[in-house]
């Protein structure tokens, strides 16, 4: 299982601006998003006091690893796009599923 783990804070002046643009992104990749889609996505969104936080975290399998990848790129361009805004992502892997990225594979 691998999990993507983003973190965007947005300005309270930019709110509704990253509203429009998080639509934008969920219309690229409309096959994740849909009813029984192939990563499962939590979101959270929390209120600060230089404006909401959101952290999404999408529990990809299989062949939706690419996909996915692609959608963290599209927000990261999103991040860039609204003003003030900062994002970060960051890519979690079983152990398992690690040891190929670093040239190993499991013992025998």
């Amino acid at each position: 299982m691998v999990y993507i783990v983003m973190t965007m804070n947005i300005p309270v002046s930019k709110t509704e601006d990253s509203g429009k643009a998080f639509f934008e992104v969920m219309k690229m990749f409309p096959n994740l998003y849909r009813e029984g889609k192939p990563a499962k996505r939590i979101v959270g969104l929390m209120r600060t006091e230089g404006g909401p936080e959101a952290t999404t975290i999408w529990e990809v399998t299989g062949t939706y690893l690419e996909a996915s990848i692609e959608v963290s790129k599209a927000y990261l361009e999103l991040a860039k796009r609204v003003e003030g805004s900062t994002i970060s992502s960051k890519t979690y892997m079983s152990v398992m599923e690690s040891l190929p990225v670093i040239g190993m594979s499991p013992p025998k």
